[in-house]
């Protein structure tokens, strides 16, 4: 009964500490929780720009394919004009001379 007694008595005395100690560790808690999760949310963020950034920089580089493409005129073709250019100019057609 004497150790009963005196046990009781300890937690009592010491209850408020551990109570004080609960609140300590639970306030960490609840702070190193909110600081992964900020952490979390800049990564996700980081991620998400630097996918947009990406996604971006292949959608230019299609348009300036799609361009560079467009601008190059086919050898063959450009040659006719020029042939068709310079017969227009000088009047001059394929005529054969008996």
């Amino acid at each position: 009964l004497a150790h009963w007694l005196f046990k009781w008595r300890w937690n009592q005395e010491h209850k408020q500490d551990q109570e004080d100690r609960v609140k300590e560790l639970t306030a960490e808690r609840t702070k190193l929780e909110n600081q992964l999760k900020q952490t979390k949310e800049r990564e996700d963020a980081h991620l998400a720009a630097t996918s947009a950034i990406e996604t971006a920089t292949q959608e230019a580089e299609k348009i300036i394919n799609k361009n560079d493409q467009e601008e190059i005129p086919e050898p063959e073709g450009e040659e006719e004009d020029l042939q068709d250019e310079a017969r227009d100019a000088f009047d001059t057609y394929d005529v054969k001379e008996d």
